[in-house]
C-alpha cells in the first residue's frame, strides 16, 4: 500500500526512560494533535483517521518543569502503526 492511500487507525507504543516513572509525562503527537501516554506501553485508537504520511513526534515533560530542552533521551522507543487502505473507499 502506498502511504498516501492509507490512514492510521491505531498506534501501539513502548518506551523506556532511566528516571522514575512519576517524574515524566510523555505525549505522542500526530500533526497538531497530541495524546498523553498514560503508561510506558499501550495502544491508542484514533477516532479520526489521519493519513499515514503525517509525521509523528514525542514530547517529553518533567512534572512541574514543562517541555525538556534540550530534548530528553529515551532509552528505547517502539511505535507500531495500524493502517487501513483508502482504495475503494
Amino acid at each position: 500500500m502506498a502511504p498516501d492511500r492509507t490512514r492510521v487507525t491505531a498506534i501501539h507504543w513502548r518506551y523506556s526512560l532511566t528516571s522514575a516513572p512519576g517524574e515524566w509525562q510523555v505525549m505522542l503527537c500526530l500533526e497538531e494533535r497530541c495524546a498523553m501516554l498514560a503508561a510506558r506501553r499501550g495502544k491508542l485508537t484514533l477516532p479520526t483517521r489521519e493519513l499515514a504520511t503525517a509525521p509523528f513526534s514525542l514530547k517529553v515533560y518533567r512534572n512541574g518543569r514543562g517541555v525538556l530542552k534540550p530534548a530528553a533521551h529515551l532509552d528505547d522507543i517502539q511505535l507500531v502503526i495500524d493502517v487501513e487502505s483508502l482504495e475503494g473507499a
